[in-house]
């Protein structure tokens, strides 16, 4: 059945012209730069159509931007049957805007209804990972009942009908995400959101699919925003799996930027980078790390490595356990078997009278006939004589074989013995226990550290290249702070590599760099736009590429936001050259 419709002039203009926008996009599904755009484009078609009041075109739409997002996290290939699909949607929608019309034949929503449904009994190669431990808060048991037929068993669904009964678990076990019916009137599930929105991702439910419910959830921390009916409720497992991954990789990139915060581990970093030499445990009268480095390239190079290590600062076992160096056995070292101090004395002494009196002798000969023992120069007479002192038998003639034997050792200068090697034993200098021999000792396993070079990028980014223009800001009196945060309106913006104030001109520089995550890229402008305008301070932003030159998409939003691009070919020196060029061009000569 075919109705006649009539559309506002501005909205048909204003619709026909996202869809000529979007075919472009719709033809290269399989190129991951233009889901982006493509999926802002039909969020803006789906916008238009809720806003007009066209909830049977706003539906098709949202059918297709499930489709795109199910392209976008692999769980649909991009192949000939599905672009078709997309691209008659969209020819769909174009002609009934142009003509007027409303089509009652569901075929386009049916075909894009078999794809989603394919992609979600295929679901299991997106959750075979991990089972996630997930809180649900509902009162609604038709809701939860439907859910759970939505989800698979890579989700252990734990549900409680209040907010009062989740916060009372919350307190006892570990949930890896929490799914809520979004009630706005429970204040109890307005703490939940307060307590724990930053430490474990927040779905949030609700049948209000409008521009200020999903305003209000995400204000309050929630990761994601679904709505409650049947098309939406069977993507919970994918939004379950994908915030968790979020946060995990969340949570993991922030305890990264607290080691790199710690001014400790960047010397530790920044000097094993320049030096290439690793740290290793070594005892010296102490147990302590060091950069074994000779003094003079130690002066040369102004090293501070060994000076912060020595201050017995955690910060190189915390860049270990960050995964930025690999920390490998070096050898062992005897300790105290009371306290298992490395820190000990050690006594060389004569076995035969516990004196610490002998001299070291080059040869010994030991008569096995008759157990004499003694320098050689006693044993000889002349140049070609070996005669035994004690048996008075001449070695060199005896048809005897092995009669004598010949080595290194040492004579005791108290009692005249000869020995090859001295007794030792220890003495603590932590717990003063003395005189303990090896046998009796414990052992320690000392280490090497060295830098991890699969993470050699990433330090060099983080400690290197921001470095000289540090030093350059701080000169001209800027206050400079490393991987900072802001937080405006509650809301968490960065870290940010390097921020730089000069409160006196009210100017703030800001720095960014750039990962292979293009997704994170566009959160990271995003950021640096809104905090632009939003904090009472004139801004100059940079985002820097490593390697090559910044998408598409990137560029785009570059220049909409007023960010300057800088693009490294390595981590050189020219990281300064290329800034303050473009610090001058752009600030009028400020430096």
């Amino acid at each position: 059945m075919t109705v006649a419709l009539q559309y506002t002039g501005e909205f048909r203009e204003h619709v026909l012209d996202l869809i000529q926008q979007s075919m472009p996009y719709a033809k290269t599904v399989n190129q991951g730069d233009n889901l982006i755009q493509f999926n802002s484009l039909l969020r803006s078609i789906a916008s238009a159509c809720k806003l007009e009041g066209i909830s049977h075109l706003a539906n098709v739409t949202e059918h297709l931007i499930n489709l795109v997002d199910s392209i976008q996290s692999s769980a649909i290939s991009p192949k000939e049957e599905t672009i078709n699909t997309i691209l008659d949607t969209l020819s769909y929608v174009d002609n009934v805007l142009r003509n007027d019309i409303h089509d009652n034949r569901l075929d386009v929503i049916d075909r894009m209804d078999l794809l989603l449904d394919k992609s979600k009994r295929e679901e299991n190669d997106y959750v075979a990972q991990k089972k996630i431990n997930t809180l649900y808060i509902d009162n609604d048991p038709f809701s939860k009942r439907y859910i759970e037929k939505s989800i698979d068993k890579s989700i252990n669904l734990v549900w409680v009908e209040s907010a009062a009964e989740a916060t009372e678990l919350l307190k006892n076990i570990k949930f890896d995400t929490i799914l809520c019916n979004l009630d706005l009137s429970d204040s109890s599930l307005l703490n939940i959101f307060k307590l724990y929105s930053s430490k474990i991702p927040i779905i949030a439910l609700s049948q209000d699919d409008s521009p200020k419910a999903v305003q209000v959830a995400t204000k309050l921390g929630a990761k994601d925003f679904i709505l409650k009916d049947k098309l939406n409720i069977k993507w919970i497992p994918r939004s379950l799996h994908s915030v968790v991954q979020q946060q995990r990789k969340h949570d993991k990139r922030s305890r990264l930027q607290s080691v790199l915060n710690n001014s400790d581990a960047r010397v530790i970093l920044k000097e094993m980078l320049n030096s290439n030499l690793p740290i290793v445990q070594r005892v010296y009268s102490t147990r302590s790390n060091r950069l074994e480095v000779n003094e003079i390239i130690n002066d040369m190079y102004k090293l501070n490595i060994n000076d912060v290590l020595k201050k017995g600062t955690n910060a190189i076992e915390l860049l270990s356990s960050s995964d930025l160096v690999i920390k490998r056995q070096l050898e062992m070292s005897i300790a105290c078997p009371q306290c298992r101090s490395p820190d000990l004395i050690s006594h060389y002494l004569c076995p035969f009278c516990n004196e610490s009196d002998f001299i070291a002798i080059k040869s010994i000969v030991y008569h096995s006939a008759c157990g004499y023992s003694d320098d050689k120069e006693k044993f000889k007479i002349g140049d070609e004589v070996l005669v035994c002192p004690h048996c008075k038998l001449d070695l060199l003639q005896s048809s005897k074989k092995f009669t004598y034997n010949e080595q290194a050792g040492f004579k005791c200068n108290q009692c005249a013995k000869v020995f090859p090697l001295p007794k030792l034993d220890h003495t603590c200098t932590k717990c003063n226990l003395s005189n303990f021999e090896i046998a009796n000792a414990s052992w320690i396993q000392l280490y090497e550290y060295m830098l991890n070079q699969d993470k050699l990028d990433y330090i060099k980014q983080n400690v290197l290249m921001i470095e000289p223009v540090s030093d350059l800001l701080r000169s001209q009196n800027y206050e400079i702070q490393i991987n900072h945060k802001f937080i405006l309106n509650g809301e968490e913006f960065g870290p940010f590599e390097l921020v730089a104030r000069k409160e006196s001109q009210k100017h703030t520089i800001i720095i960014s760099v750039l990962d292979e995550e293009i997704d994170d890229n566009i959160e990271c402008l995003i950021q640096l736009d809104t905090l632009s305008k939003n904090i009472d301070s004139t801004f100059t932003k940079y985002a820097i590429t490593l390697y090559h030159e910044p998408e598409e998409i990137i560029k785009n939003l570059m220049i909409k936001f007023d960010i300057i691009s800088i693009t490294l070919e390595n981590f050189g020196k020219d990281m300064l050259d290329i800034f303050v060029n473009s610090f001058t061009q752009h600030m009028n000569g400020r430096i």
